[in-house]
């Protein structure tokens, strides 16, 4: 059962194998007011996504809502855990694969597929939660809290290179001063 947040509910939950690349993967999935959760069994260690970057647990990602509690952030993932926000999947379908009902998930930028013998209802929950889960956070999207950020509006920080919120006045990444008495 993954860890949940203060108001988060369970919807839905029950074993999956992650299928694709890098590799498959058993588990068990979980379906929340505010997230899909993959959690890989044994937690022998992260799968990797690309060479050096884990899929699972691992250092921290910078993507908002990847890690534990949906924060990235700065907080390390748990061991074997993949933690999607609901305004991250734009859809969900069951589909037949070779071997038996699949669970594809359309996410912003790339697409997840789970075998499980219960695809159909999965799909159902995690269309059903999308259409009560919370907003996106600012700036990332549409129905986010307002309109997406336009990236040539971003303070470039001159020491790191790394883009920093329109109204920052110090990096995110390096806190070096922005603007032009800065850095």
């Amino acid at each position: 059962m993954p860890n949940l947040v203060p108001g988060e509910t369970v919807l839905k939950s029950g074993p999956a194998v992650w299928v694709g690349p890098p590799m498959e993967r058993a588990g068990g999935l979980t379906v929340t007011n505010q997230a899909i959760v993959f959690e890989a069994e044994g937690g022998g260690g992260p799968m990797m996504a690309r060479p050096g970057r884990p899929m699972f647990g691992g250092p921290p990602r910078r993507r908002p809502g990847w890690g534990p509690r949906g924060g990235g952030g700065g907080r390390p993932g748990f061991p074997g855990e993949l933690r999607i926000p609901l305004w991250r999947c734009r859809s969900a379908a069951a589909t037949q694969g070779p071997r038996g009902p699949v669970l594809e998930i359309e996410l912003l930028s790339r697409r997840i597929a789970l075998a499980t013998p219960d695809a159909a209802a999965f799909a159902a929950a995690i269309t059903a939660a999308r259409a009560n889960a919370p907003p996106p956070p600012p700036g990332f999207g549409p129905g986010g809290g307002g309109a997406a950020v336009d990236r040539s509006q971003m303070p470039k920080c001159d020491y790191c290179g790394h883009l920093s919120p329109v109204a920052a006045t110090r990096c995110e990444t390096c806190g070096a001063p922005l603007g032009p008495g800065g850095a």
